[in-house]
C-alpha cells in the first residue's frame, strides 16, 4: 500500500521538556514535590475533562491551582514558569514542511483547547500541517481508536495509507490496531531512522526527504553530559517507559521493581511502576524521592500493601565519556557476543552487553577468581565499550555501591559517574 500521510503527535515528539530547573525552583516555592505539580497538570480529573473538551482550559487551571495553593495573582506566573522548558524541534518541522511537498502531514495531539492558537501565534507552525486534529475540539483523545479513524478520514485517506508517529507505546498501539502504520518514538534519530525505513518502500520517495532525514539523524540532538537523559536512556534498557514516568516491564525482562529512585547532583528522579495505583503513588510523590532515597524503609511502609519487602542499592551508574583507545585491549578477543582474555587455553575473563536496544547497551563483566587483579577485567571491558561507542551507542557500566572491585574497574577505565539509583521490590 502506497503511503500518502505521516500524522505526527506532539508532547514528546515535536514539542519536548529541556532543563527541568524552572520547574523544580516552582517545587521548592511551593513547598509541593514536583511529582504531585505534574500529577495536578496533566493526571488529574480536571486535567483529562480538558483533554476530552469538557472544560475550558481556563477552569482546569484554576483547578490545578486550587489543588496546589497557587494564589489568584500568581496563577499566570506559575503557568509561564511551567510552561517555559517546553521546546519546540524547528528540525523536525523543517522536516515536515519538506514531506508537505510529497505527502499529506497531520498533526493529533491529546491537547487543550488553547493548543490551536498556540500553534498558530506563538509557534507559528500551523503551515506545516494540511490538519491539525486536537482532542479537545473533537471530543476524542488518544487511545481511543476512533480519534485515528476520524484524523484519516479527515485527510481523505485509508488507515492503512498512513504513518503515526507517537512517544507512549499504548498510543502506537492502538493506531497500529486501527489499522495505521505506527512508530514508536523513543528518541529522534531512532524515529528519524524508522520513518526512513518505511518510506524507502515506496517507490516515490524522493531522494530530497532521503538526504534529510539521513542528515538529521546524524545530528546529535542530545548532550552526553545531561544526567535526567542518561537516566531515562538507562531506564528505557530494562523498562517500556512512558513521559509520565511509568514503566512496564519489557518482555523477557528479570526486572520486577516496583518503584525505583535515582539521585543525580541534589536532585531526584522517581518512576513508577504501572501496577502501582494512583493512591499509592501520591503517597510516594508526598514522601519525596529524596527521602524514599535518604530513608527507605518510609517507602517500603508506603509500598507494604504491594507485598514490597526489599529496597537494592545504591547502584552507580557510568557513561564511557571517550572512546577507549585499542592499547587497552590488546590480549582480547571477539568470542560471538563477548569480548575474553585467554590464558592456559580457556577464557578467564569476559564482558558482555547484559542489556542492550539499538541506542545504548550495558556492560557485564566477570572474571575468574584466581586471574583477577591482573588487568583482564579492564581489557575486556574496554573492548566492549570500543565496539558499542563504534556503533554510535551510548556505553553504560553500573554495580552496587558495596561492590569495591567494580568501583576500581569503573576506575580503572576514567569512567563518568552520572546517578546513583536505589529500587523497591
Amino acid at each position: 500500500m502506497t503511503l500518502k500521510a505521516i500524522i505526527w503527535d506532539m508532547g514528546g515528539v515535536l514539542l519536548r521538556i529541556g532543563n527541568e530547573e524552572p520547574r523544580l525552583n516552582l517545587a521548592k516555592e511551593y513547598r509541593i514535590p514536583l511529582e504531585t505539580i505534574y500529577q495536578a497538570v496533566f493526571n488529574s480529573p480536571s486535567a483529562h475533562q480538558a483533554t476530552l473538551g469538557r472544560i475550558s482550559v481556563t477552569s482546569h487551571w484554576d483547578k490545578v491551582a486550587e489543588n496546589l495553593g497557587v494564589p489568584p495573582g500568581k496563577l499566570n506566573s506559575f503557568m509561564e514558569k511551567f510552561w517555559s522548558i517546553d521546546t519546540i524541534d524547528y528540525q523536525l518541522i523543517d522536516l515536515i514542511r519538506l514531506l508537505q511537498k510529497f505527502y499529506k502531514t497531520a498533526l493529533l495531539s491529546n491537547a487543550w483547547d488553547d493548543l490551536h492558537t498556540v500553534i498558530i501565534d506563538r509557534w507559528q507552525i500551523a503551515d506545516a500541517f494540511d490538519d491539525i486534529v486536537i482532542s479537545a475540539e473533537v471530543g476524542l483523545a488518544k487511545p481511543d481508536q476512533r480519534i485515528y479513524n476520524l484524523a484519516v478520514a479527515r485527510l481523505g485517506i485509508l488507515p492503512e495509507e498512513a504513518v503515526f508517529i507517537d512517544d507512549v507505546w499504548e498510543n502506537v498501539e492502538s493506531a497500529h490496531n486501527a489499522g495505521l502504520q505506527a512508530i514508536h518514538y523513543k528518541t529522534r534519530k531512532q524515529v528519524l531512522q524508522d520513518l526512513l525505513d518505511k518510506l524507502v518502500h515506496q517507490t516515490n520517495i524522493p531522494e530530497t526527504v532521503i538526504q534529510k532525514l539521513e542528515w538529521l539523524s546524524r545530528q546529535n540532538e542530545f548532550r552526553k553530559d545531561d544526567p535526567a537523559w542518561l537516566i531515562h536512556l538507562q531506564m528505557d534498557l530494562e523498562y517500556q517507559l512512558e513521559t509520565d514516568r511509568t514503566y512496564a516491564l519489557l518482555p523477557n525482562s528479570s526486572e520486577h521493581a516496583l518503584y525505583i529512585v535515582y539521585q543525580y547532583a541534589d536532585r531526584f528522579i522517581q518512576f513508577y511502576n504501572r501496577s502501582i495505583p494512583i493512591e499509592i503513588r501520591l503517597q510516594l510523590d508526598k514522601l519525596s524521592g529524596k527521602n524514599a532515597f535518604i530513608e527507605p524503609q518510609k517507602a517500603l511502609r508506603v509500598l507494604a500493601s504491594l507485598s514490597a519487602d526489599q529496597c537494592s542499592g545504591p547502584y552507580l551508574s557510568y557513561i564511557f565519556d571517550d572512546l577507549p583507545k585499542e592499547n587497552e585491549f590488546q590480549d582480547a578477543v571477539r568470542a560471538g557476543q563477548r569480548f575474553e582474555i585467554h590464558k592456559d587455553q580457556k577464557p578467564v575473563s569476559w564482558a558482555w552487553s547484559i542489556r542492550q536496544n539499538d541506542y545504548c547497551a550495558e556492560a557485564a563483566v566477570e572474571t575468574l577468581p584466581e586471574y583477577r587483579q591482573r588487568g583482564y577485567g579492564h581489557q575486556v571491558t574496554a573492548a566492549w565499550a570500543y565496539h558499542i561507542i563504534q556503533q554510535g551507542r551510548i556505553a553504560f557500566f553500573s554495580h552496587l555501591d558495596k561492590n569495591e572491585a567494580s568501583r576500581a574497574l569503573a576506575h580503572s577505565l576514567g569512567l563518568k559517574e552520572f546517578a546513583r539509583s536505589i529500587s523497591f521490590e
